[in-house]
């Protein structure tokens, strides 16, 4: 739907047509759980992202919808957010063009190719590693967390580098391994490391009741993570708030990230060029300039 709105305003839609595209994205947005670990998981953001264009193409043809797409009796908020239990609907506190949330808490940005349920593990893992941690001196590692971040990442063991990215415990074992989560990291063979398999298999995740009632929907859902250690010492550490997050993203990892990305390009040379172009936007008189630096033009 976010893509609809999108293709609607570059396209110049009136109110009319856009609702109507609305509704017709609202009946192309999909994608289930059950795919998480597979090729077809990153492919729902693209299709959902290719159903926006196409409703919003639909509806300036004069294709239409119902209007009331959104909050009708079998609209999309009472499918996916139905009344709760004591007859009060969800939705209605939604504040639709009262809050800006590209504003208030801000973007976040994935700072690991994982699956964003990980990160506060990572995040606390890899603190752990700064103060001492050692792969070698791990007895087990205990990770608590609220239950919604159980029923996502169900790859415990996982075998193949998209199910590791569905792993709380692949992520773990990789952050303390290799002092950070790398793209490289999620190669079918990164997953089959011995090191990485023997900490794998002495960590141990499970839903924290309490954490789970604290957990307010769409805040970051926080981790917990324990380590007892072979000399019978325990590492303890909790991140309520995943690195990536709004005010949570400092310049040396966001700097990693983009490079990590960028090592994949047939520009990689001009990796930093591009950085401090970015970082001076402003002085740039030919957007085009940088945008050729991007697709390798000269």
């Amino acid at each position: 739907m976010a893509a609809s709105c999108a293709v609607a305003a570059i396209l110049g839609l009136d109110d009319e047509e856009t609702v109507n595209a609305i509704s017709l994205g609202a009946s192309s947005a999909a994608g289930l759980r059950q795919n998480f670990g597979t090729d077809i998981k990153p492919l729902h953001a693209g299709n959902a992202a290719r159903s926006g264009v196409v409703s919003a193409k639909l509806a300036a043809l004069g294709f239409e919808g119902d209007p009331k797409i959104l909050e009708g009796r079998w609209g999309f908020f009472n499918v996916f957010s139905p009344p709760s239990p004591s007859g009060g609907a969800s939705w209605p506190h939604i504040e639709l063009g009262e809050r800006w949330h590209i504003v208030d808490p801000g973007v976040a940005t994935k700072a690991f190719p994982s699956c964003g349920a990980t990160h506060p593990g990572i995040g606390a893992m890899l603190e752990l590693r700064q103060k001492g941690l050692l792969p070698e001196n791990v007895k087990r590692i205990d990770v608590r967390v609220v239950d919604m971040t159980e029923r996502i990442l169900e790859h415990h063991r996982p075998q193949t580098g998209l199910e590791a990215k569905f792993s709380m415990e692949y992520c773990l074992a990789r952050a303390l391994v290799s002092g950070s989560v790398e793209l490289d990291h999620f190669l079918d063979e990164a997953v089959v490391e011995e090191d990485i398999v023997r900490l794998i298999e002495r960590t141990h995740m499970e839903v924290d009741p309490v954490m789970t009632e604290e957990w307010v929907w769409g805040t970051p859902r926080a981790t917990e993570v324990s380590v007892e250690l072979e000399d019978g010492e325990t590492m303890w550490n909790r991140a309520d708030l995943p690195p990536g997050s709004p005010g949570n993203f400092p310049r040396d990892l966001l700097e990693t990230k983009f490079e990590d990305c960028f090592r994949r390009t047939p520009v990689v040379g001009v990796a930093q060029d591009i950085v401090e172009r970015i970082d001076h936007l402003e002085e740039c008189e030919d957007i085009r300039e940088l945008t050729a630096m991007l697709v390798g033009r000269d």
